[in-house]
Formats: C-alpha cells, structure tokens, sequence
C-alpha cells in the first residue's frame, strides 16, 4: 500500500509531500492539482512497464508534464510503501 507520496516538477505539483491513508479523499477547487495527483502516480506506474520515450509521448510530452513547461527541468516522485500496518516496508524514487 502507498502511504507517503512525494512529487516536485510534475504538471502544477511543486514539493507536493502527502502521506496517503486506506482511503484517501482528493478535495479541492477546480485547477487545484486533483487531476495532477493522480496522473502524477499514473505515470510513475507507467514508468516501471515501458520505456521512458513511451511513457511521455503524445498529449504528455516532457515539456508538457514538467512543471513550467521546460523540456530541460526535472521531475521526481518517491513513494513509501507499507504492509497497511504503517510499518514502512520500501520505498520507491525515480527523478527524470
């Protein structure tokens, strides 16, 4: 189970650190990084089962998912995972 998600450089999602519980509730006006969120940990899952010219292709082009628009910025994501016991078992980082 996710327990902790940590995004910077994705779309609007700057220093975004959220610790996640079973169920976790996303509330927000609109344009507030909802969507963001989700695709952020859609496209990180997407980045362990095709290559990285795969996964940002089309509609999410680097430079359309990085923040600011620059295809020379950096993204990074790290996950903590758990037995669902909040002992943390692993974690997960990827910065592009």
């Amino acid at each position: 189970m996710i327990t902790r998600l940590i995004v910077d450089g994705f779309k609007c999602l700057r220093g975004f650190d959220q610790e996640l519980r079973p169920f976790t509730v996303l509330i927000g006006p609109n344009d507030s990084g909802k969507t963001s969120v989700l695709e952020a940990i859609q496209v990180l899952g997407e980045t362990t089962r095709a290559a990285l010219d795969q996964v940002f292709k089309g509609d999410r082009r680097f430079e359309t998912v990085c923040w600011g628009g620059a295809a020379d910025g950096q993204i990074s994501w790290k996950l903590e995972l758990s037995d669902g016991l909040r002992e943390k078992l692993a974690s997960y980082e990827l910065q592009i």
